[in-house]
């Protein structure tokens, strides 16, 4: 142990005597380097010639240009780098209280949001406008096409009314007629412009007074009006027509000793309007009931008599009226004779309805049952194309040239009900002057039925909802006078007055 102690002392010693040689060299070194220096300095200071002086000279100021660019490259870069570190290092975000840090970039991004809803929003209504914008020329594209059409028909029509004469003529005129009616409801925005157009093509009708025997229009409120010749017919049921009532009995020979016209349809809203303007209709089950060639409905028997009384008051100012007739509601064996038109059958096209009747008249179809929720008739057609009232002359007429005389809406007759008519009328053109009380049902919109006791009159030929044995030529239905509902409209007669057949009647 002691061996090895004075070992490493001993080698201690050598290492500390190494460093302090090295120490010794080091500072000699220096000392030669001073030396050496001076001597350098003391050679500078020698003259030498002037050429040499000036080549050195320039050379000093060569070397000592191009180090200064450097240097100052240098310095400038690192002056950059610097102002740079200490403009990062002097942020006042890292200067701050962190949570102040935390609002500031809080309400930072809640900015930007509100930026981005901003434009979001701006895009939005842009596209709108734009959507509204294309919408509009696409309508009033759109308009122009109908207009457009409407007015090329208009002036087909008008070529026609100035080469065709009377019935004929006077047909073409109801039809341009309606047709402004369409341009008004197509271009609202030229109301005026329809209107006037309307007024002119109500001005060209015929004032003649109608010949019998000859069909013509009523110039005040375009309504064709057809001649029915005098005649007999069978009025009432069979015995074995199937589900009919007693009222309907006894069957027995009826005639109508005098000529009459009858309307082609029911009276539509537009012929409706022409004297009563502010009359409108609300839908029915979101199905439009206002059409302007749709049966006028939500009229009393009041309403319809006075509407008849107004036509014949306007058509005698004007002389058009034949001499010993007026405008009123068909009696009821009118109603019956107009509508069989020399028939025997139970329908107008046969004793069936079946798929047949169905070309014929608008009436409660499978479907329309199903959606009512009502019995559905082994009769019933599966879809006659309505569910409610049709446009007038929307199927196939009887022999007479009438329409709808089936189906569509039931029709207001000029009689008071009496269930024993048949029993103690005449046979000569018979009519119930007097009104009698009696058990009667009651109808809703659309024949939804109760049942009261009062005085009614006689409503004939069924509605768009009733079944095929409600719109035979025999079935009589009956309600009170002031009636209004979506089932029942009028068709108006020009014929001799029902006092006049009172007295001929009792001649």
């Amino acid at each position: 142990m002691s061996d090895k102690k004075q070992k490493n002392k001993s080698e201690d010693a050598v290492k500390e005597g190494k460093k302090a040689t090295k120490s010794k060299e080091s500072v000699t070194k220096d000392i030669k380097d001073i030396k050496e220096s001076k001597k350098g300095e003391k050679k500078d200071k020698v003259p030498a010639s002037s050429a040499a002086k000036k080549d050195e000279k320039e050379k000093k100021l060569a070397a000592f240009s191009a180090k200064k660019d450097g240097t100052e490259k240098k310095k400038d870069t690192d002056l950059h780098k610097s102002k740079n570190v200490k403009k990062f290092k002097s942020a006042p975000l890292l200067k701050k209280n962190p949570i102040i840090n935390i609002l500031d970039q809080h309400r930072q991004h809640k900015l930007r949001i509100a930026k981005i809803i901003a434009l979001i929003s701006i895009a939005f209504i842009a596209i709108f406008f734009l959507k509204l914008a294309y919408e509009d020329h696409s309508k009033d594209k759109e308009t122009n096409k109908k207009v457009g059409e409407i007015e090329k028909k208009l002036d087909l029509f008008k070529v026609k009314i100035d080469k065709d004469k009377g019935f004929t003529r006077n047909q073409a005129v109801v039809q341009a007629i309606i047709l402004t009616y369409k341009g008004e409801r197509v271009d609202w925005e030229n109301l005026k412009k329809w209107q006037a157009k309307r007024k002119q093509l109500f001005e060209t009708f015929d004032s003649k007074r109608p010949k019998f025997s000859e069909n013509f229009v009523v110039p005040t409120v375009a309504i064709e009006m057809m001649a029915i010749p005098q005649g007999e017919f069978m009025m009432g049921r069979k015995i074995n027509e199937a589900k009919g009532c007693t009222n309907e009995l006894p069957r027995r020979m009826v005639k109508i000793d005098y000529p009459f016209w009858i309307g082609k349809t029911e009276v539509t809203n537009y012929q409706y309007r022409v004297l009563y303007p502010q009359h409108t209709e609300k839908k029915y089950d979101g199905y439009a009931l206002n059409l302007i060639t749709q049966p006028v409905v939500q009229v009393s028997w009041h309403h319809a008599q006075q509407y008849c009384k107004m036509l014949t008051f306007h058509e005698q100012q004007k002389e058009r009226i034949a001499s010993g007739y007026v405008y009123r509601l068909p009696t009821e064996a009118e109603w019956e004779y107009a509508c069989r038109a020399s028939t025997d059958t139970s329908f107008y096209w046969g004793d069936k309805f079946e798929e047949t009747g169905k070309e014929y008249a608008n009436i409660l179809d499978q479907l329309s049952a199903e959606f009512e929720k009502v019995t559905i008739f082994k009769d019933s057609p599966k879809r006659d194309g309505h569910y409610v009232t049709a446009p007038v002359s929307s199927f196939k007429p009887n022999a007479f040239g009438l329409y709808d005389v089936s189906g569509n809406v039931w029709e207001w007759c000029w009689d008071w009900y009496n269930p024993g008519a048949y029993r103690k009328q005449p046979s000569l053109n018979p009519v119930q002057t007097s009104p009698v009380v009696s058990e009667i049902i009651e109808r809703g919109n659309f024949d939804r039925t109760h049942k009261i006791e009062s005085t009614s009159k006689v409503i004939r030929g069924g509605g768009c909802l009733s079944p095929p044995l409600d719109c035979r030529s025999a079935k009589r239905d009956f309600v009170v006078p002031e009636k209004q509902n979506n089932g029942i409209g009028f068709r108006i007669v020009l014929a001799p007055p029902i006092e006049m057949l009172e007295i001929r009647d009792e001649n």
